[in-house]
């Protein structure tokens, strides 16, 4: 009885080997969104997207009317 149940376990083992073996890999995977054109303009930076008050310009004036970034002032 026991020889029987490990032939059976490892007919089941072969077999399932066997069957992983012919599956095959996933596809590339596809997204509605299409790859970037060469030729397209390029994006603006992510980093000056949401800048703060201080350095986002007022109808093409200073970008801060009461003084500089204080990256550019002296050290008080």
């Amino acid at each position: 009885m026991r020889t029987i149940l490990i032939l059976s376990g490892a007919a089941l083992l072969l077999a399932g080997c066997g069957r992983m073996a012919d599956l095959e890999a996933p596809s590339a995977r596809e997204t509605q969104r299409a790859p970037r054109s060469a030729q397209a303009p390029s994006l603006p930076e992510p980093a000056t997207m949401n800048r703060p008050s201080s350095q986002t310009p007022i109808d093409g004036g200073p970008s801060n009317p009461i003084g500089g970034t204080a990256a550019g002032r002296d050290p008080q």
